[in-house]
């Protein structure tokens, strides 16, 4: 959403509710200034936000449940490997639904072309708890998943250590940044306008390698007879010691 769109009744409704200033916004990691001149508000990341927080305390926050978390655990499901291939993934995600997208659906041609760009940045595979993945997830589900900034680049907080870090400063934009927002005549953001860099970051790093799980194998069996044989011995030799008995007794046999 365009930032005037964003700000659209501020002036005319005092109770207008969207009025974070735009520095806050993008600290938070809720503004795209991909082009500075056409700011938009990403509306998954601000409903995410910590100030739309209830009932937090040292402890706990109440706060939006991340609906992306069950997209993708469908997709890890079905993938049954922390990497997926390109036709997997394809056919999965075009038949999930979600509150926004209905399914079955033809993917476009440009996301497509973006997931083989991540198979292709890693030999073949995508990563699925990767950056690259998560931010190929927002375009496909841009109002369930929010778009993963690179680290680094943003500082999310909550509205009072926002305050007490920026000396005092109010989160809220004033009058007069509000009419200069308004005031621009930007056109509506599309879905080829969101945004998208290509920086990779990965939880960690899975790798395959052929014959890998039959050595793997062969090592468990391995050990697993070496301790079996551990156990034996001592009831071998336990064994021994209970048939011949004490040293200093003597077994005699006697005929009726």
């Amino acid at each position: 959403m365009r930032l005037p769109r964003f700000y659209s009744n501020a002036t005319a409704d005092e109770n207008w509710p969207f009025t974070e200033k735009s520095k806050y916004l993008s600290t938070m990691g809720a503004l795209d200034e991909t082009n500075a001149s056409k700011p938009a508000v990403l509306i998954t990341n601000y409903l995410y936000l910590n100030s739309n927080c209830v009932g937090s305390g040292g402890l706990f926050s109440v706060c939006c449940i991340d609906e992306c978390d069950g997209l993708l655990s469908q997709v890890e499901r079905a993938c049954g490997h922390p990497q997926g291939d390109v036709a997997r993934i394809t056919e999965v995600v075009s038949n999930m639904p979600s509150d926004t997208v209905d399914a079955p659906r033809n993917l476009s041609t440009l996301l497509l072309s973006r997931l083989d760009e991540i198979a292709a940045h890693h030999g073949g595979h995508v990563p699925l708890h990767g950056r690259l993945f998560q931010q190929w997830l927002h375009h496909a589900f841009p109002h369930e998943c929010a778009f993963p900034h690179v680290s680094g680049t943003t500082s999310p907080m909550y509205p009072n250590d926002w305050i007490s870090k920026n000396e005092e400063e109010d989160m809220f934009a004033s009058d007069e940044e509000l009419e200069m927002h308004m005031a621009s005549d930007i056109p509506e953001i599309s879905v080829s306008d969101l945004p998208w860099h290509a920086v990779e970051e990965l939880v960690a790093t899975h790798k395959y390698q052929p014959g890998q799980a039959g050595t793997s194998s062969s090592l468990r069996t391995g050990m697993l007879l070496i301790a079996a044989a551990s156990s034996v011995v001592p009831l071998l030799h336990y064994s021994k010691l209970v048939g011949e008995g004490p040293a200093d007794c003597k077994v005699e046999k006697h005929s009726v």
